[in-house]
């Protein structure tokens, strides 16, 4: 196969060898913005539309305070640690979240590949069940349309 091409490109003249490599880059270039610059640009820009939306909606779970609007589930909790409070508010849903300790009174949560805001939402209603306050969210972006993974750390105040 390699044979073929030298033999081929050695039949051809300095001219002809000039505009089939001008020709191969045009259509590299081409395929290089078609199938990575075009994509990333679309997603970047989508992104850039969502960010106002998720900073305001982050915004407004940290201005909330924690003892905002308890249900009568949260009461049940009020006496014990944060982990145990988020682990049976967690149970109750019937959702899969992976929860880590970090002391006492503060958590690590990890949720699954969610729609942005069924996230948001999930992790507002857990802050405001268990009576406490997100100390740090990251967003991970997971590669589908409109689906997040959020990383949260929640604490209470001892």
């Amino acid at each position: 196969m390699k044979q073929r091409i030298v033999l081929f490109w050695q039949g051809r003249n300095a001219r002809e060898q000039k505009i089939l490599l001008a020709w191969a880059m045009i259509m590299a270039l081409i395929l290089l913005y078609s199938a990575v610059i075009s994509p990333l640009q679309t997603r970047i820009t989508r992104l850039q539309h969502s960010i106002p939306a998720l900073e305001s909606q982050l915004f407004a779970m940290r201005a909330q305070p924690p003892q905002a609007m308890r249900p009568a589930s949260a009461n049940a909790h009020s006496g014990s640690d944060l982990r145990t409070s988020l682990f049976q508010l967690i149970g109750a849903q019937k959702r899969s979240i992976d929860l880590r300790s970090i002391s006492a009174e503060r958590v690590e949560l990890r949720l699954p590949a969610l729609p942005v805001d069924e996230a948001l939402l999930l992790a507002d209603n857990l802050r405001r069940d268990a009576q406490a306050r997100i100390a740090m969210l990251a967003i991970q972006n997971d590669g589908k349309d409109n689906t997040v993974r959020l990383v949260l750390e929640m604490e209470r105040n001892p």
